[in-house]
């Protein structure tokens, strides 16, 4: 599981002993490895108070996860430098909106440049040596990628020749890490190939592949890389994809509580499940509970149906004698997910919520998984009948509720923290 740690999300704002508890539940759902990104674009260096701040919080959530039994990672973006890095050193815009730039991405092919990322790596992981790595992601775009002529195509070339060199490093202190390549955005999702980077990576596999163990895929919405369903993986490495759990369909993401999607994420497994040996989702925040458990049963066991998963789940987390009302539940919660077509199932939605609630345990009608799936059958009840319009105090409420569930009162407004109502 790939814990997102910025825009004072959940993870960076909930109290500490809160992310322990979830880390174990994770780990009882079936979750062995829990990855966070040190986001060196929000920092002047590691000294800076929060630097500081970040490296003191997220040691402490990778110890108890180790404490736990489970294993730990760094998804680092080795093109990428602090935020008050040299312009002289910084690297070339690369095309594509979806690549992501924040203005620190380095061009690797500047001695100066690639000095600064060895120095930043190494600083970086001796703050870990005590907890101990035992994966190390290496992530392509968004930060990272440079479009100079020396570097372009960047999964071909800059970024192959400084993720081997940052995985010498990752090495020499933790020799039986496991280094996991990323190909996010690889030649900008749909094209047809333009840039050669599935070729070039391809290419250079095979005359070494001995400092990769994993390839990672994935792709926004819909999307596979087309190149790897026809071609095959690149070196023939193992395969782990990147679920997006968190960000689609909706904005602000998790704003209105629970966001369920079996058949969505069960298109997408078929898919690729006869290659994919595992993966790490991508977590904003709790909201994306029951989706965590999809994918990890579907870790487990490739050939399950999420649709059983999600009646493991129900009947865990609240009761067996609501589960068959809580899965025509989910199904309209996911029929209703875009927040411009509710329909009016949403009132059937509610009434099966509340013919729910009054078989549950006083204990379970408060716990927050309860309180995030009540929440989104009335908000999407309530935007029904006032089609679309986010206004009424009933609204106001819930959102008010789920900001505090999330610990959002901080919290960036664009992503992450529900709709505010004066």
């Amino acid at each position: 599981m790939y814990l997102a740690t910025h825009f004072n999300n959940y993870y960076e704002a909930a109290p500490i002993e809160e992310i322990k508890h979830y880390i174990e539940d994770l780990g009882l759902w079936g979750y062995n490895t829990i990855f966070v990104h040190y986001p060196t674009w929000q920092f002047d260096g590691l000294q800076s108070p929060g630097a500081q701040k970040w490296l003191e919080r997220f040691t402490t959530v990778l110890a108890h996860a180790k404490q736990c039994g489970l294993q730990v990672g760094l998804l680092q973006v080795p093109g990428e430098g602090y935020k008050n890095a040299p312009k002289a050193l910084r690297g070339v815009r690369v095309p594509g909106h979806r690549r992501g730039n924040f203005g620190v991405n380095l061009c690797t092919n500047k001695p100066q440049a690639r000095k600064l990322i060895m120095e930043l790596h190494d600083g970086l992981l001796k703050k870990f040596k005590n907890v101990g790595l035992d994966y190390f992601t290496l992530w392509p775009y968004d930060e990272g990628g440079c479009a100079c002529q020396q570097c372009w195509p960047w999964g071909a070339r800059g970024y192959l020749k400084i993720s081997k060199d940052v995985t010498k490093q990752v090495r020499a202190m933790f020799p039986r890490c496991k280094i996991v390549l990323s190909t996010w955005c690889f030649e900008n999702e749909n094209d047809n190939n333009p840039d050669g980077e599935w070729v070039g990576l391809e290419k250079s596999l095979k005359k070494d592949k001995s400092w990769v163990d994993y390839i990672m895929a994935d792709g926004h919405d819909d999307y596979f890389p087309k190149y790897l369903l026809e071609q095959g993986v690149p070196g023939q490495l193992p395969l782990v994809n990147f679920p997006e759990i968190s960000m689609f369909g909706m904005h602000p993401w998790g704003g209105y509580g629970t966001n369920p999607a079996p058949a969505h994420f069960q298109k997408l497994w078929d898919r690729i499940k006869h290659m994919a040996v595992g993966g790490a989702p991508y977590s904003e925040g709790i909201y994306e509970d029951l989706n965590k458990a999809i994918i990890a049963g579907f870790y487990w066991d490739p050939d399950r149906k999420a649709e059983d998963i999600v009646r493991e789940y129900v009947s865990f987390e609240f009761s067996p004698d609501v589960a068959d009302d809580m899965l025509e539940v989910v199904r309209i919660f996911e029929q209703n997910h875009n927040r411009r077509r509710i329909t009016d199932s949403s009132a059937d939605a509610f009434q099966l919520v509340t013919k729910a609630e009054s078989k549950l345990t006083e204990e379970v009608k408060s716990s927050w998984r309860w309180r995030i799936f009540y929440l989104r059958a009335l908000i999407d009840k309530e935007m029904f009948e006032r089609k679309g319009t986010l206004e009424g105090e009933a609204l106001k409420a819930a959102f008010d509720e789920l900001t505090k569930i999330y610990h959002a009162e901080n919290a960036h407004s664009m992503p992450i923290k529900p709709p505010q109502i004066k």
